[in-house]
């Protein structure tokens, strides 16, 4: 795999975590939060495995969010998108988001569909944690034994 991050190199399904990681943070405040790597869910007409689906209950109503990730070098494709598109309405999602290590081709943007770049945010996360783990090191060195 292609060094996308820096020097981190990520596989499709380490891609897929990180991703997973992001709703999660942000479900945190929520009731009834819960993020699903690789999910099963039956549609209008199919079964369909999911990169990662979040659901939670904001205000007493079930939501559902398909997430689909894309870790590639070339640009996401407009029939991808729309792919997704297709299955948050068979499955009765109320959005779905695709997140990309790449850019997209112009004309993929589609209506209940979020559009994400997540290089940038992963390679800040994973330098921040690097950051504080070389302070602490540094810390506990100045501290000496002890």
């Amino acid at each position: 795999m292609s060094d996308l991050l820096g020097q981190t190199k990520l596989t499709p399904v380490e891609f897929e975590g990180e991703v997973k990681a992001s709703p999660e943070r942000a479900g945190a405040t929520l009731q009834s939060f819960v993020a699903q790597h690789r999910e099963c869910i039956a549609g209008s007409d199919g079964e369909y495995e999911i990169d990662v689906t979040a659901r939670f209950e904001p205000l007493g109503a079930d939501f559902l969010v398909l997430v689909e990730c894309k870790h590639q070098r070339r640009a996401v494709e407009r029939e991808v998108v729309q792919v997704l598109a297709d299955r948050v309405r068979v499955v009765g999602a109320q959005k779905g988001t695709l997140f990309t290590s790449a850019s997209y081709q112009s004309g993929a943007l589609l209506d209940r569909v979020a559009l994400t770049q997540t290089v940038e945010r992963i390679r800040e996360r994973r330098q921040f944690a690097a950051e504080s783990e070389r302070d602490s090191r540094l810390l506990r060195r100045a501290r000496g034994p002890g």
